[in-house]
């Protein structure tokens, strides 16, 4: 009998530990990374208003009484019957780029503006939820402490490059380098080197096609559009149709833009279809960790 009991009693801590793997595992559920941020009613309200925008922009700015001002001759306006789209295109295809060019252009810049408000969000959101802790709140101060021994040491090497660029400018110029020939090729480069910072990214996104964020996704997607398209539409120049719509440049333009729509509803359409995963994979871990937790609350009463 004392064997048996001796027996009975080392079992039944193996049948409680099961409440307490289970507790475990769900506290390594609870530890997953978040989802990233994606605002998806503002994101398909503006891609709706961006692409709408940019329909406007390509068939009907360059039909404006602003763009009366640049018509050949007033015969041309005679001759053009009224409401037709594709004659008051196609009469003057610089006329249209520029506008089109022009219109792009604001949107774009409104686009940019949005994308980086949304990517602020995100960090503002993540740097949010680090601070619950009190482990990251340590990392965060080593990294503030960091981030100021580099802003010191980047202040020291913006300042040793400023002098040394001057000094090797007059040098060069003593030796007959130019003075304002180069300045194109001088200029270009060191743009590209001062925002060698973001080279990774941008060699991730548009080398490798490796987008990874629903950010990177909406960068990405559109420009994929805009070069398929602009080169989708290059193919009528070489056709003997005779048709005014195919004079330079206008089947690119608009392959280009129409590229770029399909490739900002794409990029909608699988940032919501994964944010449908994502809030469905929660739930269903949510669920699975609510009846693990239930098991073992019922196997600790009995």
């Amino acid at each position: 009998m004392s064997a048996t009991s001796s027996l009975q009693r080392s079992r039944k801590p193996a049948k409680l530990s099961t409440p307490g793997t289970s507790s475990q595992a769900a506290a390594v559920v609870d530890q997953r990374p978040p989802p990233p941020f994606f605002p998806f009613a503002r994101y398909t309200s503006i891609v709706g208003v961006h692409t709408s925008l940019l329909t406007f922009t390509s068939l009907f700015l360059p039909r404006t009484s602003l763009t009366t001002l640049l018509r050949a001759s007033a015969s041309e306006n005679e001759d053009q019957a009224p409401g037709d789209v594709l004659t008051s295109l196609t009469e003057n295809p610089l006329r249209t780029v520029i506008w089109t060019c022009v219109g792009a252009a604001v949107l774009q810049v409104w686009w940019a503006t949005w994308l980086q408000r949304w990517h602020l969000d995100t960090q503002t959101i993540i740097k949010g939820s680090a601070d619950e802790s009190a482990q990251r709140a340590e990392q965060k101060l080593l990294r503030q402490e960091r981030k100021g021994n580099r802003l010191t040491a980047f202040r020291g090497s913006c300042i040793a490059t400023t002098v040394g660029a001057f000094a090797f400018s007059i040098l060069a110029i003593l030796y007959g380098a130019p003075l304002n020939s180069h300045l194109f090729p001088y200029l270009c480069p060191r743009a590209c080197s001062s925002r060698s910072s973001l080279r990774l990214t941008w060699i991730r996104l548009f080398a490798e096609l490796s987008p990874r964020t629903p950010i990177d996704r909406a960068l990405l997607y559109p420009v994929i559009g805009t070069v398929l398209g602009c080169w989708a539409g290059a193919i009528p120049l070489g056709l003997d149709w005779e048709r005014p719509w195919q004079q330079w440049p206008l089947p690119p333009v608009y392959g280009a833009i129409s590229g770029y729509i399909i490739g900002s509803l794409l990029a909608l359409a699988e940032n919501g279809v994964r944010q449908l995963y994502y809030i469905q994979l929660q739930e269903n871990q949510d669920a699975a960790n609510s009846q693990a937790q239930q098991k073992g609350e019922k196997k600790k009463g009995k």
